[in-house]
């Protein structure tokens, strides 16, 4: 992200109001554009809409869902690498809207092919301590499903925990994304999520 000097918008500026933050430097932020592969799920249904502001970005539509928040706010306790939520919202007609933070960096996916040996064995270490870490997580609903309740219970997963969801800056990971399939699920299941195509 470039910064450059400008007036800040008076939107930003209630934003930060409504968020209890203090305002903003005077600056533009230059963000990435959403690309069409970060909007489309596999089968290109998703129909989520991204849009950024000086906090980080809304995913907004009908098929996003307030568990993804749930999720979300455990990885926040457990302190691993994800986004933060600032706001969650739901329309009468279905729309669900989620303020967090945007994770700056590149996936995984388009890194690995031409990482060495050294950073993918440095990158598959930090990726065990955040599997680690999301396994010992103290089950609160009981169940196996959604971190809002479900059936019975296993471990922490995100449930989509592929490399398009890892990002990566600096060899490092800067966080794991698009948390709205994380949940209880059996021990085994971040590595069948990881190898499915």
């Amino acid at each position: 992200m470039a910064a450059t000097g400008k007036t800040v918008s008076l939107y930003t500026t209630l934003l930060a109001h409504k968020l209890h933050h203090p305002p903003p430097e005077e600056m533009t932020l230059e963000l990435p554009q959403p690309s069409k592969e970060f909007l489309a799920q596999k089968d290109g249904s998703r129909g989520i809409f991204l849009i950024y502001d000086y906090y980080g970005f809304v995913k907004s539509g009908r098929k996003v869902h307030l568990k993804e928040k749930h999720a979300l706010d455990l990885a926040a306790e457990l302190n691993i690498p994800a986004p933060r939520v600032y706001e969650v919202s739901s329309a009468p007609d279905g729309i669900v809207s989620i303020r967090m933070d945007y994770i700056e960096g590149e996936n995984l996916e388009e890194l690995w092919p031409d990482m060495s040996e050294e950073d993918r064995q440095d990158i598959c270490g930090q990726l065990r301590e955040i599997i680690s870490t999301m396994q010992s997580a103290e089950f609160k609903t009981g169940a196996i499903g959604s971190c809002g309740g479900g059936l019975f219970r296993e471990l922490f997963s995100h449930g989509d925990l592929s490399q398009h969801n890892i990002i990566i800056k600096d060899m490092e990971i800067a966080g794991v994304i698009d948390w709205e399939y994380g949940g209880w699920a059996p021990e085994y299941w971040e590595y069948v999520k990881f190898f499915e195509v």
